[in-house]
């Protein structure tokens, strides 16, 4: 079973910082660690320490990892759970900035 690391980038809209916090832990991860595959979720508060002038900085990163030799098929599951309602999102979270990339060893 291959190991492949899901970080995802968030920033809150409106500075509803708490108000996203809470949803992650209370139903967001909670939701993604439901889905086979998804094994552990950690969040961390992220320190700026270089960026360009223009960026703001994500009020949280997560990762989740993932065990599977096929670690896009469970985004896939992901995206039906999300697209079905499965997976509700909250109005704190701004998603047109929200980042996420599929880490896996080279």
């Amino acid at each position: 079973m291959s190991k492949h690391l899901f970080v995802v980038t968030t920033w809150a809209k409106d500075n509803r910082v708490a108000e996203l916090q809470r949803w992650y832990e209370e139903q967001h991860i909670p939701d993604l660690l439901a889905i086979p595959g998804i094994v552990s979720a950690q969040r961390y508060k992220l320190t700026p320490i270089k960026m360009p002038p223009s960026a703001t900085a994500p009020d949280c990163i997560t990762i989740y990892e993932i065990h599977s030799e096929d670690p896009l098929a469970v985004m896939r599951e992901m995206g039906r759970r999300v697209d079905t309602g499965q997976i509700p999102f909250t109005s704190a979270l701004d998603r047109d900035k929200t980042m996420a990339y599929i880490a896996s060893e080279p």
